[in-house]
């Protein structure tokens, strides 16, 4: 007789499908959760320490929304998340901080070439916090589309 395999997902969460929408569904909740936090935070704090605390928010949130996917993959993939590991991703996060940086900065310069944009400098802390936690959420689902 031989033995099955049951290390990874079976029953309702076997189906990629199911995996891909519950985990975007919960992970973009989150994210919405952060955003809704930051905005508290930003109202309701002294505008000296705004920008500092905003940024610490935003990291808890970014390290809140990891820990969040570390369970998920854990509970439905039964697996450990190896694409977070720091052996080949550190190497491989840097590559990827150099590509997304010169690709936004082509696009940019592209609205700039067109006039639709124009630069005037950082906004707030408010706005870091944003797209801090939006990269978070867009690094987690589009690691979701490839593994």
């Amino acid at each position: 007789m031989k033995k099955m395999d049951i290390s990874g997902p079976c029953g309702f969460w076997g189906a990629s499908p199911t995996r891909f929408l519950v985990m975007g569904i919960l992970l973009l909740a989150a994210h919405v959760g952060a955003q809704r936090a930051l905005n508290v935070i930003a109202a309701y704090t002294a505008p000296a320490l705004q920008f500092w605390l905003v940024l610490a928010a935003a990291l808890v949130f970014c390290l809140l929304m990891l820990a969040i996917y570390l369970g998920l993959v854990r509970l439905m993939e039964r697996r450990g998340a190896v694409e977070l590991s720091l052996r080949p991703g550190a190497r491989l996060v840097i590559a990827g901080l150099a590509f997304g940086f010169a690709m936004f900065c082509a696009v940019y310069a592209v609205f700039w070439a067109q006039g639709v944009v124009r630069w005037q400098g950082v906004n707030s802390a408010v706005d870091v916090g944003r797209v801090l936690a939006l990269d978070a959420f867009s690094f987690l689902f589009a690691m979701q589309l490839t593994v």
